[in-house]
C-alpha cells in the first residue's frame, strides 16, 4: 500500500490481517482498564475482583472479538464503496 512517506507491504493476505493485529503490532495489548492486566493496580481491597472489573472484562472481551472480526480486505472493500458513493 502506497502512503505519503512510502507506504508499506503486507506479509499476509488482507483477509488474514485484523484491526486487532495492527493495534497489537503498533501499541501492544490494549486494555480498557489497568486492573484487567495488573490486579495489583487496584486501589480497592478486592484486588481487581469487583463489579467494575467484571463489567470491563466483558466489554474488553467484546472489543477484542470485534477488532478481530474486521480485516483489511473488508476495510478495503468498504472504502471502495464509500469512495464510489461520494
Amino acid at each position: 500500500f502506497r502512503g505519503v512517506d512510502g507506504g508499506f507491504a503486507l506479509n499476509r493476505s488482507p483477509q488474514e490481517i485484523s484491526l486487532l493485529d495492527v493495534i497489537r503490532a503498533v501499541e501492544g495489548d490494549a486494555y480498557l482498564q489497568r486492573c484487567l492486566y495488573d490486579v495489583g493496580s487496584c486501589s480497592k481491597s478486592c484486588k481487581g475482583h469487583c463489579a467494575i472489573n467484571e463489567a470491563m472484562g466483558v466489554i474488553q472481551h467484546q472489543l477484542i472479538n470485534q477488532l478481530e472480526a474486521v480485516n483489511f480486505k473488508t476495510l478495503a472493500q468498504r472504502e471502495q464503496l464509500i469512495i464510489a458513493e461520494a
